[in-house]
C-alpha cells in the first residue's frame, strides 16, 4: 500500500493505494492474461530447467578457470600468447589444406 496526499479544495486527504505492479510481481502467472494451470506448470518446468542449466554452467565455468592450462596462458605475457594463437591459427590452416586435398584426391588414382 502506498499512501498518497491529494489536494482538494476542502484540504489535503491522504489515500491509501494498491500497487498493483508490485502485487503481480510477486504472483504467478498474473501477467494480464489469464494462464491455464498446464501454461503455469509448464512455465514452471522450464524455469526448472533453466535454474538447473545455470547451475551447470557455473560448476563447468569454475573447473575451467581452476584448469591448470589457463592458470599457465595466465602466466604469458600478451606476444608469448600472441605467438601460441598464431602458431595455432597456422596449424589450423595448414590441417584444413591438407583436408581439403585428400578428399580432392582420386579414389582410383595412386597414393603417395
Amino acid at each position: 500500500m502506498h499512501r498518497m496526499k491529494i489536494q482538494r479544495a476542502s484540504g489535503t486527504e491522504h489515500v491509501a493505494l494498491v500497487d498493483i505492479v508490485a502485487l503481480q510481481s510477486h504472483c504467478i502467472g498474473a501477467g494480464g492474461a489469464s494462464r491455464s494451470v498446464k501454461n503455469l506448470l509448464e512455465s514452471r518446468r522450464l524455469d526448472e530447467v533453466r535454474r538447473r542449466e545455470a547451475a551447470e554452467r557455473l560448476v563447468h565455468l569454475q573447473k575451467v578457470r581452476s584448469s591448470p592450462e589457463l592458470q599457465g596462458l595466465a602466466k604469458l605475457n600478451y606476444d608469448e600468447r600472441l605467438a601460441r594463437v598464431q602458431a595455432r591459427k597456422q596449424q589450423t590452416a595448414v590441417d584444413a589444406y591438407l583436408h581439403k586435398m585428400n578428399n580432392r584426391r582420386d579414389k582410383d588414382g595412386p597414393t603417395p
